[in-house]
């Protein structure tokens, strides 16, 4: 074989192996899905804290670690059936459902109503409420401390909880983490993140 081939054979292989367009990149880990146990978990241990009038987006967000305010560019499009699925669960729950959106007018608990009688937050409900959007989950680290040798899987979900009132808007981002056994899910923790005002 003289040098010409030997050289082609070689660059063959090269592009075998990185590909005409450049190196072979890791696949995507595959999406965790937010099936009815889990979301149900996540609502009942949202329930748990959030002690104020409560309302559940059915809705998902993301699951992207940048997510900590809701937003129409970072809402899935869900054609998948599992909305319904959502909207039911919270019915057979007693939770009421909400748009984390419908008040995009609602000013921070920190934005000053100056000039006086300004109305910056004039779009701000009297009686204070939560509504609370969780983003698609995402696979979490598989802790030794705490596992136990039934868990099967282990996911972080983002909950962004809204709350609305008289004097403004707060928006508190957490990260619950969930173990799942069988076919429960258990809270493991809850990580408060950021709190915007």
């Amino acid at each position: 074989m003289n040098r010409r081939l030997r050289w082609g054979a070689a660059s063959l292989r090269v592009a075998l192996v990185f590909g005409f367009a450049g190196p072979l990149l890791p696949q995507a880990a595959p999406r965790q899905l937010m099936d009815s146990a889990l979301f149900r978990a996540v609502v009942l241990a949202i329930a748990d804290t959030v002690k104020e009038d409560l309302r559940i987006d059915p809705l998902l967000l993301r699951g992207d670690t940048t997510v900590d305010l809701a937003s129409a560019e970072n809402r899935l499009e869900d054609t998948s059936g599992n909305y319904l699925m959502r909207r039911a669960v919270l019915r057979s729950l007693g939770i009421r459902e909400g748009d984390v959106l419908e008040r995009v007018a609602c000013a921070g608990v920190m934005v000053p109503d100056w000039p006086v009688g300004s109305g910056r937050h004039r779009e701000c409900p009297l009686q204070p409420y939560s509504v609370v959007a969780m983003g698609q989950p995402r696979a979490a680290p598989q802790d030794t401390v705490d596992r136990t040798a039934r868990e099967t899987a282990r996911v972080k979900v983002r909950v962004l909880v809204y709350r609305f009132g008289r004097a403004g808007l707060m928006v508190i981002s957490y990260d619950y983490v969930f173990a799942r056994t069988s076919d429960e899910w258990t809270l493991k923790r809850r990580m408060e993140r950021i709190i915007h005002e």
